[in-house]
Parts: structure tokens; C-alpha cells; sequence
């Protein structure tokens, strides 16, 4: 013999949401009520995604899932199954997670529906990113976005290997970022 079920059990497994839209406070009535059913996307775990080493060096982890490890060349990609990436990211590996939330990694998940199941904050450094950051006007803002976005030695690197492939021209700028990174450009 079981326990008699209460009624605050069964109110606690619903899964629609109300939204409740018009509400109007003199009469307090409801107008346009309705309901939202929340999904959750399933993930295929055995599916292969690509990750991106941002540093100039090779780097590489010893696989959780499977046996064997993984080593990315410098500036280089390769693919490996959602499950290992997840693991990886879940048990703190300072290459994948970074400060713990994505930000400031050294290896990129270049796959969107992964970075949004763990909630991945980081952000891919490239051309583009960096071309942002130096249409930014006044410099101190400028120094604050730099110093924000360019934290570890592999994302100061590539900021001064970007600024030398696209030949930036504003000195000021150019000098803030040297005197950030330690590096002349």
C-alpha cells in the first residue's frame, strides 16, 4: 500500500505556461489569455561538431567518452562527437569552458545548438569580431572592450596576429592593444 496522492502533486507536472496578456486593473478581468507549451530539443549525442583552436599552438585533451585523446593544431579545427564536448565542458576542462561559462576559452564550440544546451557565453574571435571592436569610437572605451574581450595569452595573440594580417592604421588604438598584450605589432 502506497501513500494517497495529494492534489499539490499533480499541479506540479504541468509543463504550459499561461501568459496572460491585457489585464485590466478596474475590473479585474482577464481579456486574451493563452497557453504556450514549452519543448525541449533533443540533441543527437553521436553527432560530430566542429571546435576551433583560437591559440598559435597545438593543444589537445585526453577523451572522456572513448579512449584516445584529442590534439588540434594550431589555428586549426577538428570534429569530435557532441557527447565529448559536452563531457569535456561539464567537467571543467579550462580549454573548452574558460572561466567556467564559455568566455575566454582556447578551444571554440563552432556549433550553435551546443553552445546553447550548455549555455555557452563565449564568442568566437576572428576578423570581424575585431573589426568591431576597433569601429568603437573614443579610446577609452575602446581600452575597456580590449581589456574585457582579450584575456588569456592565446586570445592576445591572435588580437595582435588580426591587427598585423589587416593592417590597422589607427596608431592610438594599435598602441593601446600592444601595451595590453605585451606585444608590438
Amino acid at each position: 500500500m502506497g501513500r494517497p496522492a495529494t492534489k499539490n502533486n499533480t499541479k506540479e507536472k504541468v509543463e504550459t505556461k499561461i501568459i496572460i496578456e491585457n489585464i485590466n486593473a478596474d475590473k479585474a478581468t482577464i481579456t486574451e489569455p493563452f497557453c504556450e507549451t514549452v519543448t525541449e530539443m533533443k540533441l543527437n549525442m553521436d553527432e560530430k561538431i566542429t571546435i576551433k583552436n583560437i591559440a598559435n599552438w597545438m593543444v589537445g585533451f585526453n577523451k572522456i567518452e572513448s579512449i584516445g585523446e584529442v590534439n588540434i593544431k594550431p589555428n586549426g579545427s577538428i570534429r569530435v562527437t557532441r557527447a565529448e564536448v559536452i563531457s569535456q565542458f561539464e567537467n571543467g576542462n579550462k580549454l573548452i569552458c574558460g572561466t567556467g561559462n564559455g568566455e575566454h576559452a582556447t578551444i571554440f564550440i563552432d556549433d550553435k545548438a551546443t553552445r546553447d544546451y550548455l549555455e555557452h557565453k563565449g564568442n568566437l574571435i576572428n576578423k570581424d569580431f575585431v573589426k568591431k571592436i576597433f569601429d568603437i569610437q573614443g579610446i577609452g572605451d575602446f581600452s575597456n572592450t580590449i581589456k574585457n574581450a582579450f584575456v588569456t595569452r592565446a586570445e592576445k595573440i591572435l588580437l595582435i596576429n588580426i591587427i598585423r594580417e589587416c593592417k590597422f592604421n589607427d596608431f592610438n588604438k594599435v598602441r593601446e592593444c600592444e601595451i595590453h598584450c605585451g606585444i608590438n605589432v
